[in-house]
C-alpha cells in the first residue's frame, strides 16, 4: 500500500495539494486559488507521462520484449505529451461552454489518461499483466 500511495497517489494528488496551500496566501484581489485550475487544463498528463516511463523502465528491468504494455505506455506516453502542451498553449477560457464535459474535455481526457497510465504501471509492477 505505500508503494501505491507514494508513486500513485501522491503525483495525482499534488497540484491539489499545492493549490490548497495557496489558500493560506494573501493573493492579489480578483485571484483565486480554484482547485480546478490545478487540473483544467491538462496537468494530469505530467502525471500520465511519469508513469508511462516508470513502466517502461520496469519492463526494461524485467527483460520483457515487445509487447502490448510497452505498446499501450508508448501510446499514452504521446497523447499525454501532446494533450499537456495543448492544455498550456490554449487554456480553458473562463466561460466558454455552459455543458461541462465540453468546457473541461481536455481535464476529463487528462484524466483518463492517467488512470490507465497508473492502472497499467500498477499490473506492471505487481506483474499482474503476464
Amino acid at each position: 500500500m505505500g508503494w501505491f500511495a507514494i508513486t500513485i497517489l501522491l503525483p495525482c494528488l499534488a497540484p491539489l495539494l499545492a493549490s490548497l496551500t495557496f489558500k493560506l496566501l494573501t493573493l492579489p484581489e480578483g485571484v483565486a486559488a480554484s482547485p480546478m485550475k490545478a487540473f483544467r487544463d491538462g496537468q494530469l498528463c505530467w502525471t500520465a507521462i511519469g508513469f508511462c516511463a516508470a513502466g517502461q523502465y520496469e519492463l526494461a528491468q524485467q527483460h520483457v520484449g515487445p509487447g502490448w504494455p510497452h505498446g499501450l505506455l508508448t501510446v499514452i506516453l504521446v497523447l499525454s505529451s501532446l494533450l499537456a502542451a495543448g492544455g498550456a498553449m490554449f487554456p480553458t477560457a473562463a466561460r466558454c461552454s455552459s455543458r461541462w464535459l465540453v468546457r473541461y474535455r481536455c481535464f476529463v481526457s487528462s484524466i483518463a489518461l492517467a488512470l490507465i497510465a497508473g492502472a497499467t504501471y500498477c499490473a506492471i509492477h505487481f506483474e499482474l499483466w503476464r
